[in-house]
């Protein structure tokens, strides 16, 4: 007897599809489940309905209107730039003379002590990636944060102090 004759009727019936997703039938209709059916939308018209929504939620409080035109746009450049800005004011004197210190630094020396710290295994693995990621951050001439600017100068010593020489 073969594997399809053991099957029982049922289980031979033809796909009827996917399962339906919950709100939705078999045949793609919607059912109303406390919201406005919309199977008599089109995709694109949701996608604008969507976009209405989200628009209006952007609103300022108090029922002004505003439009998709009078909102301000910042350019991805200047908003890094701000944000750099806004950072470095927030830095105490300290941080701020660490961080310069850690960029005095040169990326090849930083690499370097990545390196060393591998073949000697001197260092923890966390202190060899960071002493990575700064030779990173300074071959883009990138500002590191105070966390990293504080904890590489540490590094920095305890590698100097451990034999590494530059």
């Amino acid at each position: 007897m073969s594997a399809t004759a053991e099957l029982s009727h049922d289980s031979q019936r033809a796909w009827a599809g996917p399962p339906a997703r919950p709100g939705e039938r078999r045949d793609g209709a919607q059912y109303d489940r406390g919201r406005a059916a919309v199977a008599h939308k089109s995709p694109s018209r949701l996608k604008e309905i969507r976009e209405i929504q989200f628009l209006q939620s952007l609103a300022p409080a108090g029922g002004a209107h505003t439009n998709r035109n009078e909102r301000e746009l910042i350019a991805l450049g200047q908003a890094a730039a701000a944000r750099r800005e806004e950072q470095a004011a927030s830095h105490s004197e300290e941080e701020s003379e660490a961080i310069e210190s850690a960029m005095r630094v040169e990326s090849d020396v930083w690499f370097a002590i990545s390196n060393w710290a591998k073949e000697t295994k001197n260092l923890l693995p966390w202190q060899r990636s960071l002493a990575y990621s700064l030779g990173r951050l300074a071959s883009r001439h990138a500002e590191p944060s105070p966390k990293q600017a504080a904890r590489g100068l540490e590094i920095l010593q305890e590698a100097e102090t451990l034999g590494f020489r530059a």
